[in-house]
């Protein structure tokens, strides 16, 4: 039973912590044309997110470009926004928020006075006082429904991407909102279903991204790609590997053929480092390290080139983590704790500079948590339990603050009964964590927001609690 707490604690973390599904993320588009009218708006939307094509950028193009505003001081505010986010990397973050920043400038350029007050304080980082602003508006065109359900939807769909800035719970929230007017809003569906498998409710995650994957045309192919990945998700917290890396594989097909058709579009190279990372995770957890292996490696050779290429950018160098991380994992299975360690501490010199960086970012905490967990495992196989304790304790602290900003959060309260589990496996006041993991694991299947695997722990963890006893 202890192998198979184990199994599972690392196959958790190894999921939680990919940036594909983490909560808040979206790609850049920087919707605008410059006042030259020399790069047009699809021009732009291609360096930044090729082949994403939308209707809403056609609409807003010429009141953006009228406003004056510089195609560099709208990329720079989308950036600043998607870096200062409060979450992990999630898939394509930038697009969503850029879409919402379009609309808010297309309605400034009308007259709002509200949004041209939201974007100022986007600006200066205020994001609290910019939602509710988005939120005014949202409210505003729900009141007057009747005359258009779809651009009341829309409201609520811009709310949801500047809402998840910072809170995932009321992004998702906005994204249902957004379905009541527009059922088949793909931008809300897709949203809404990735923060319900953060959330743990995995049937309303499923028919959400089922509904997805139906609608999605084949020029669409962001909601095609990231709605497989997302599903496949969903069948590795249901235990169905197989099913799951059928997933994985549709969705590498979508990204090499994009990749291959535009190489130099990093958007793509992206999607296919995410693939390679989900295909890497079902091969480790079937045992087959060296295919494993083999795939976390074409992922690296990816994040090392994008890292290399923006210094600054974050999120590339947060993914060149991630790669060393999935590394790490698999020559842990292979006994070379020696390598292990080499790749642990690599992810954690970089997750450690981004966390220092912005100390509110919920994300970057998380991953810090999830790499001195690493240490911690390989320390304790090296025999330095001081040291691998020291480490448990670190990520112990981290685990409480999240779960305490977010109860909602099943991931971030299943996190902590793991760092409660690791210090009591090996010795650190073992009688009381297990009496807290107890209660916890029952209120979360209490609320059904246990995975299937999560929940074959409880068992284990009461037997564990009664040898305290």
């Amino acid at each position: 039973m202890m192998m198979d707490f184990i199994q599972i604690i690392d196959a958790w973390i190894d999921w939680a912590s990919d940036p594909a599904n983490s909560n808040l993320v979206r790609t850049t588009v920087a919707l605008v044309a410059v006042p030259s009218g020399l790069v047009g708006i699809y021009t732009l939307y291609k360096i930044i997110r090729s082949k994403h094509i939308d209707a809403r950028v056609d609409r807003a193009a010429a009141k953006i470009d009228a406003q004056g505003r510089t195609l560099d001081e709208i990329k720079a505010l989308v950036h600043q926004l998607a870096s200062n986010a409060s979450g992990p990397a999630a898939p394509d973050r930038e697009r969503a928020i850029a879409d919402a920043v379009a609309a808010a400038q297309e309605g400034a350029a009308a007259g709002d006075a509200r949004l041209q007050r939201a974007l100022d304080l986007l600006k200066a980082n205020q994001i609290a006082e910019a939602e509710a602003l988005f939120q005014a508006v949202a409210d505003d065109k729900a009141s007057r429904i009747t005359r258009d359900k779809t651009d009341a939807a829309a409201a609520f769909r811009n709310l949801g991407a500047i809402a998840g800035l910072r809170d995932p719970k009321k992004a998702l929230e906005a994204y249902e909102r957004a379905l009541e007017y527009d059922p088949d809003d793909l931008e809300s569906l897709f949203w809404a279903g990735y923060l319900l498998i953060q959330r743990g409710r995995l049937d309303e995650a499923h028919a959400r991204l089922d509904r997805v994957s139906s609608l999605a045309t084949e020029n669409q192919p962001f909601y095609r790609f990231w709605a497989r990945l997302s599903l496949g998700d969903i069948r590795i917290a249901r235990g169905n590997l197989p099913e799951a890396l059928k997933s994985f594989r549709d969705g590498l097909a979508i990204a090499e053929r994009l990749a291959q058709s535009d190489p130099g579009n990093a958007g793509w190279q992206r999607d296919l480092w995410a693939s390679y990372n989900k295909i890497g995770d079902v091969q480790l957890a079937q045992g087959n390290l060296p295919e494993a292996l083999r795939s976390f490696r074409d992922g690296l050779a990816i994040s090392e080139r994008l890292a290399r290429s923006d210094l600054g950018n974050a999120v590339w160098q947060f993914d060149l983590g991630i790669s060393n991380e999935r590394i790490g994992n698999v020559q842990t299975a292979q006994g070379d704790l020696a390598a292990a360690l080499k790749s642990y501490e690599a992810k954690q010199n970089i997750i450690s500079r981004l966390a220092q960086s912005d100390p509110g970012n919920a994300g970057w905490q998380r991953d810090l948590s999830v790499s001195y967990n690493k240490l911690g495992d390989v320390l304790v196989a090296q025999g330095n339990l001081p040291e691998a304790l020291k480490t448990f304790r670190d990520e112990l602290g981290i685990a409480e603050r999240l779960a305490q900003s977010d109860p909602g959060n099943a991931g971030w309260q299943f996190d902590l009964v793991v760092s409660y589990w690791k210090l009591a496996a090996n010795g650190d006041d073992a009688p009381r964590r297990f009496a807290f993991i107890v209660a916890t694991l029952r209120k979360l299947k209490a609320e059904n927001r246990l995975t299937p695997a999560q929940e074959r722990l409880l068992p284990e963890a009461e037997a564990q609690l009664a040898k305290t006893r």
